[in-house]
């Protein structure tokens, strides 16, 4: 018996296998795999690094060893590590360990720290082997170490200083005290209070450790510390999250003693900080308690005057005496409809000194408007709370006004406003005035101031036509207002100056800001104007107008 078999109008080999109309199914699993190995090979390993606070210590002084993973998947702690290598030359004494995540543009930054103080068991050239971290093992250091009481200075990174150990004689006992103390005693929530802790030791003493404050629902930031006359004090700033009394636990120093079984242990009293809740008129928007809070605005304080299209920057700088910048809100500018707002991620960061916390946030906020107009750009409101008053404030920065319209017109403008301001105004006159008995008189003088003007007039047009006046060089006095501003290290009026000179560079598609200037230029004039670009935004001053950057204008506009 003969079966009927359906033939497809393709093609195929003999042995064949027929995937029942999926010809695609074979190949999944490639295609899968294949992603997965790209994923995984697109993911860069993390780092490890590996130092010493010091490379030379003395017999009885400890070291710490850290070891620091960066990258991908480093915030996870690793599993247990095999530290049976340091055993014969090193006594652990403390193991401390930190983990930190932070997101810049985008970008996921993870670090892990591992710092063990080790305290070495014998002198001579000591080798700390590899230590497997992960599935990497750290690079091998060498430490010299030597008999007695050594010199040497920390030189690790984040290295903190410890309390002051003095050898003195075996006759005198070693021992050692702790002070603390909180001010103000009373604060409001999120307010700031100082807390200093204060070490006085004698005596032989090894691996002195003095704890961090760990009060409950309080954010504590260190301040710094410092040894005067063999006291040693610390200082932190406490940021406390709740009303209420606020209980700081004793803050506890301990140190080895050469020849005890026993580790020396001081501690301070335990404080109490009452904590007032924020008063009732503050509680709608942010709080902000601070003893002084202000508003900056880089540039003139006066209106502007752009082009359609082309992009009006304001850079905004909040700065907090007595907050972190991560308390700082982000401003609430209010611009009219037709305006169009971008903003850039914002810069904080914070200065640390013995009186407290130094808060700055900076905005960038570029508005564009689509067509000609002027806009009030509205006051600029940000209530605070003063602490040394204890009272509301606000912090304000004036209204502006902002012209927009073609380069060429704006230009006109103010060549019509200053050719104006030369001309003194004019009085209208009264009709008694010019029909007064002075009429015969005014003519025949007028009639011969005709006459001179006629007969002075021939040489002067002469001249007019042998000497006619040279034409206004625009970008030449464009690039010298560059250079005066440099010379004066007035940035704000370097970026306009700057700006000034691209409208008459590109006409048709003039840049609106200077990044986007940086773009259009070459070497090195590309770095210098990106070097006054970055003095907006940097924490720490910039010698932008070091650089002679009216040199790469004249040979562009060349």
């Amino acid at each position: 018996m003969m079966r009927a078999r359906r033939i497809s109008g393709s093609s195929r080999h003999p042995g064949e296998r027929v995937d029942n109309g999926r010809p695609g199914r074979r190949l999944l699993p490639l295609l899968l795999l294949c992603a997965l190995l790209g994923g995984f090979a697109s993911v860069p390993a993390a780092e490890l690094q590996a130092w010493l606070s010091q490379q030379t210590t003395s017999q009885d002084r400890p070291v710490d060893l850290t070891l620091q993973l960066t990258g991908p998947g480093a915030s996870s702690e690793p599993g247990a590590l095999d530290l049976s290598g340091l055993a014969a030359d090193f006594r652990i004494l403390d193991r401390r360990t930190s983990t930190s995540v932070s997101i810049v543009d985008g970008v996921r930054n993870e670090r892990y720290q591992l710092i063990l103080r080790l305290l070495p068991t014998r002198t001579g050239e000591l080798r700390i082997p590899p230590i497997p971290f992960g599935d990497q093992a750290s690079e091998p250091l060498q430490l010299t170490v030597t008999e007695g009481s050594s010199g040497a200075q920390p030189s690790g990174p984040g290295r903190r200083a410890e309390p002051p150990i003095r050898a003195r004689p075996d006759t005198v006992p070693a021992n050692a005290s702790v002070e603390a103390e909180v001010s103000p005693g009373e604060v409001r929530v999120g307010q700031q209070a100082l807390l200093t802790a204060r070490v006085t030791s004698q005596g032989a003493l090894l691996a002195a450790r003095l704890a961090d404050p760990q009060p409950d629902d309080v954010e504590v930031l260190p301040l710094g510390e410092e040894i005067t006359g063999g006291v040693y004090e610390r200082r932190y700033a406490l940021f406390p999250q709740r009303a209420g009394p606020l209980e700081i636990p004793p803050l506890v120093f301990e140190a080895q003693v050469p020849g005890a079984s026993e580790a020396l242990r001081a501690a301070s009293e335990a404080l109490t900080l009452d904590v007032q809740p924020r008063p009732a008129a503050m509680d709608d928007g942010a709080w902000l308690p601070a003893r002084a809070l202000r508003l900056s605005e880089a540039g003139s304080s006066g209106d502007r005057t752009v082009a359609v299209d082309e992009a009006l920057e304001r850079i905004i700088t909040i700065t907090a005496d007595g907050l972190p910048a991560s308390a700082l809100p982000e401003l609430t500018v209010a611009v009219p409809f037709e305006l169009q707002v971008r903003r850039a991620p914002p810069q904080l960061w914070d200065e640390r000194t013995p009186q407290g916390i130094i808060g700055h946030r900076r905005e960038r906020i570029d508005l564009t408007a689509p067509s000609p107009g002027r806009y009030r750009l509205p006051e600029l409101r940000l209530p605070w709370w003063d602490t040394t008053r204890d009272a509301a404030r606000v912090a304000t920065l004036p209204p502006r006004t902002l012209v927009v319209g073609s380069a060429a017109a704006a230009e006109s403008a103010i060549n019509a406003q200053g050719a104006s301001a030369d001309e003194p105004p004019r009085r209208p006159k009264a009709a008694a005035e010019e029909r007064g008995p002075w009429i015969v008189p005014g003519l025949a003088i007028l009639v011969y101031l005709l006459y001179l003007a006629t007969r002075r007039s021939r040489p002067q047009e002469q001249a007019a036509t042998t000497e006619p006046n040279p034409p206004r060089d625009r970008r030449a006095e464009a690039i010298a207002a560059v250079r005066a501003a440099y010379a004066a290290s007035d940035a704000a009026a370097a970026r306009d100056a700057l700006l000034a000179w691209s409208r008459l560079r590109w006409p048709d598609d003039p840049p609106g800001n200077l990044a986007r200037l940086v773009l259009r230029c070459p070497e090195p004039l590309r770095g210098q104007i990106a070097l006054l670009e970055k003095a907006f935004f940097s924490p720490q001053p910039i010698p932008w107008d070091r650089e002679p950057v009216w040199k790469g204008l004249e040979k562009e506009s060349g």
